[in-house]
């Protein structure tokens, strides 16, 4: 099974055992509710866990875990990443990715390659490909259909417009 990030565990929030998360998802609505099954990344194990209730609060989430409803018992979590398993989601279109999708896709421009996509930013003002160049330098280039020509999942390339000063 894949696993995808959905969030980073901010501290615990309270004596009762509730967590205060950073969500990485699209979908809070749907990866943040009473019952679902997600897994917190402790030493390179995935622990699954259940969600006993969930609120927002800000740009954050509460989260209250089935069995873990003591600070004594969430405090060691405090930092680890939050992951879900790689399901599909209703609604989604084509042109949305997981950003474990295109992180180490080549990235082209004029049909030269010109780096690779090291990682995924994301930003208030949207997610940013932080790209890798062949002369070990960095870019960041936004992923917005302005900046994207051509995400090809198959060729495991994305070729960017040709713009002064953006690479």
């Amino acid at each position: 099974m894949e696993y995808i990030r959905i969030g980073r565990i901010i501290k615990p929030r309270g004596l009762k055992g509730e967590l205060k998360v950073k969500s990485e998802t699209d979908y809070p609505e749907i990866r943040f509710v009473p019952k679902a099954t997600i897994y917190i990344l402790v030493d390179q194990k995935y622990l699954p866990v259940s969600i006993q209730s969930s609120r927002f609060h800000g740009d954050d989430v509460l989260l209250l875990f089935e069995g873990l409803t003591d600070i004594n018992l969430v405090e060691t979590y405090k930092g680890c990443d939050l992951y879900a398993e790689d399901l599909p989601l209703a609604n989604r279109d084509e042109n949305t990715y997981h950003a474990s999708q295109i992180v180490g896709m080549a990235v082209f421009q004029n049909q030269i390659q010109i780096g690779r996509v090291f990682e995924v930013k994301s930003f208030p003002q949207g997610d940013y490909l932080d790209i890798e160049k062949t002369d070990h330098s960095r870019s960041l280039v936004p992923f917005r259909d302005e900046f994207i020509l051509e995400v090809n999942l198959e060729k495991q390339q994305i070729d960017v417009i040709d713009m002064e000063g953006l690479l």
